[in-house]
């Protein structure tokens, strides 16, 4: 009786051991800072999206450039099974925060468009349809908020490292969504792309509902070498990048 005593007592501590150890290996999200920009003006990066199924569905392009010494733009061109999106991000070179940002869709449906104003902590929405009518909403949204388009091209400006974690606010203006994600380093893969292969941080984006992952290169600039969208399957593979010479 007292030795089968003694072995749950041990067995409590065990467990208990590991439960602790369990919980240490979680990382803690640090203050969400910003280290300088790592893109140029006029770098550009490609990639293929394949869909859910490996099948190939387009291409997107992102480029940066700098209309000013105060803001940085941030550019994409989708085209993918026929359909045309032109999205335009300019935000603050001090924090990324956004100024204004632009959204046009063509497809054969119709073109539509979504802008979107932040003046602390408002955005102003102006959505055109396929039908061609414009509506107008506000909405307020955290003043730390990020676009949440550009989210995983500015993973590449965080401090990664092995253990890193941190948490942002992003706001959807298509949709008018704020999300709060958390962001965690899992350790370095090596990436194989059309555009080479690369020593790359696997980098988890959780929002609480899916579980995208980033690979961002380890050497600078940093760049997204690849992407899984959980929310629709979609996979981003550099096919080239150019940075300024």
């Amino acid at each position: 009786m007292v030795r089968s005593t003694l072995r749950t007592i041990i067995g409590m501590i065990i467990l208990s051991s590991l439960l602790v150890l369990s919980a240490c290996s979680v990382a803690e999200p640090q203050p969400l800072i910003f280290d300088e920009a790592v893109w140029s003006s006029d770098e550009t990066s490609l990639y293929q999206v394949t869909d859910m199924n490996g099948d190939y569905a387009g291409t997107v392009e992102w480029s940066f450039s700098s209309p000013n010494d105060k803001l940085w733009r941030l550019e994409r061109i989708t085209d993918t099974q026929g359909d045309v999106e032109q999205l335009q991000v300019e935000m603050a070179r001090a924090g990324y925060r956004p100024v204004q940002s632009s959204l046009l869709r063509e497809s054969d449906a119709g073109r539509e468009q979504v802008e979107a104003d932040y003046d602390r902590g408002e955005v102003n929405l102006t959505l055109t349809t396929v039908q061609d009518v414009t509506t107008y909403e506000r909405v307020n949204v955290p003043s730390d908020s990020r676009d949440a388009r550009a989210l995983f091209m500015l993973v590449r400006a965080l401090p990664l490292q092995k253990g890193y974690a941190t948490r942002i606010n992003t706001f959807l203006p298509i949709v008018s969504h704020l999300t709060r994600t958390e962001i965690s380093v899992k350790g370095i893969d090596e990436i194989s792309t059309p555009a080479g292969v690369f020593d790359a941080w696997k980098v988890e984006l959780d929002d609480g509902n899916h579980t995208s992952k980033a690979w961002i290169a380890v050497e600078s600039p940093h760049q997204l070498v690849k992407y899984e969208d959980a929310a629709n399957g979609g996979v981003f593979e550099l096919l080239e990048f150019t940075p300024v010479q």
